[in-house]
């Protein structure tokens, strides 16, 4: 019997979300992220007296830089879906929401470690697979849900 098939079984009310769903989510909550971290470095220039030069850094600024960007989107995700238990914005949108295996309500931790994932190179390709690396590395779901 497959995960899903068991998912189902346990609570009819969870109907895996299909991968075009997905997508739509992850495709909101990238453009939600991108506009949030523009904003966030705005604020930031104008405070530093000024535009970031992007031409003139280092490599260990560009290091730097990428490293915060992926803290950043683990944080974005791991914020958002521990607050909703399980609901990133483009989730609230398409009525789907991240489960345990079991059924059961995902928590701060299962958040986190879904945002961390996320941040693993390539990761993003393994949404073409039956189940997301995020999902597998941390014994969690997408599902339809009715509210």
């Amino acid at each position: 019997m497959s995960e899903t098939d068991l998912l189902t079984e346990i609570y009819p009310e969870h109907v895996p979300a299909d991968k075009g769903m997905r997508f739509i989510n992850f495709f909101i909550d990238l453009i939600v992220f991108y506009i949030l971290v523009f904003c966030v470095s705005f604020i930031i220039a104008l405070a530093a007296g000024g535009a970031y030069d992007y031409q003139s850094e280092s490599t260990g600024e560009a290091l730097l830089f990428n490293l915060f960007f992926l803290f950043s989107y683990a944080l974005y995700y791991g914020l958002l879906e521990g607050i909703t238990r399980g609901r990133s914005l483009g989730k609230l949108i398409t009525k789907t929401k991240a489960v345990r295996e079991d059924g059961s309500e995902i928590s701060f931790a299962d958040a986190f470690k879904r945002g961390l994932c996320r941040s693993v190179p390539f990761e993003l390709l393994s949404g073409f697979a039956d189940r997301p690396w995020h999902d597998k590395w941390t014994s969690t779901t997408v599902v339809k849900i009715n509210t």
